[in-house]
């Protein structure tokens, strides 16, 4: 953890990770939204969706494979039934009393490489400006094995961007919160890091601070406005 250069900066955005930051979903070791799906499917589809997971997800460079393999298994299959997988969001702690307190001024919004069935959820729930996700193909009520992908690994880039073009925000005035190493890119441009639940030593290391209840933002951002 670090904190040099913080104090009296002005925070206008607050960018958060959605899967194992925002959400938490059981019986997951990244606790995604991925992984809810893969949970809800069965038999040879289940086996491939977990296959797709060992033989893609930590190679950086063929991420969008595995995405692109996870939506072929999904053609054909009602979106509603995967919905029910998904829908309640199973909010982390403090994140609804965090994101509906009224005064909050800064921009918000989600950047996720998780499905965008949850992220417009929450994005609609918690009044977000903007939520960034992968998004599934569908056609008449059903996938049509199609993805949209947002590249977990290059958060960075897409978060700059869209920043810039539509709130004409740098990244020196963003506090973003996030659980993984793919945060990390985000942790070294943003003026504020918060490592939500981290789950490697390196996130932690990376990030200004650590928090196990969103709460606390509240409390951090406070001292950095003071």
């Amino acid at each position: 953890m670090f904190e040099g250069g913080l104090l009296n900066m002005k925070i206008e955005a607050i960018i958060t990770d959605m899967d194992g930051t925002l959400v938490q979903y059981e019986n997951s070791d990244y606790k995604s939204s991925w992984d809810a799906i893969g949970n809800r499917l069965t038999g040879w589809r289940k086996d491939q969706w977990f296959l797709n997971l060992d033989i893609y997800y930590k190679e950086k460079d063929r991420l969008t494979e595995w995405s692109e393999a996870n939506a072929i298994l999904l053609k054909g299959l009602e979106v509603e039934k995967i919905r029910n997988a998904l829908l309640p969001v199973p909010y982390s702690k403090g994140v609804k009393d965090f994101f509906k307190n009224p005064s909050r001024l800064e921009v918000t919004g989600i950047l996720s490489g998780g499905i965008s069935i949850v992220a417009d959820e929450i994005k609609n729930e918690l009044d977000m400006y903007f939520a960034l996700s992968c998004s599934l193909g569908t056609e008449n009520g059903y996938f049509n094995g199609e993805v949209d992908v947002l590249d977990m690994w290059k958060k960075h880039e897409v978060l700059e961007d869209v920043l810039k073009k539509d709130y004409n925000i740098s990244m020196e005035n963003v506090c973003y919160i996030g659980d993984h190493d793919n945060d990390i890119s985000v942790f070294r441009r943003a003026g504020l890091s918060i490592a939500f639940d981290p789950k490697t030593q390196k996130t932690i290391d990376n990030s200004n601070h650590t928090i196990y209840d969103f709460k606390d933002v509240r409390e951090i951002l406070g001292i950095y406005s003071t």
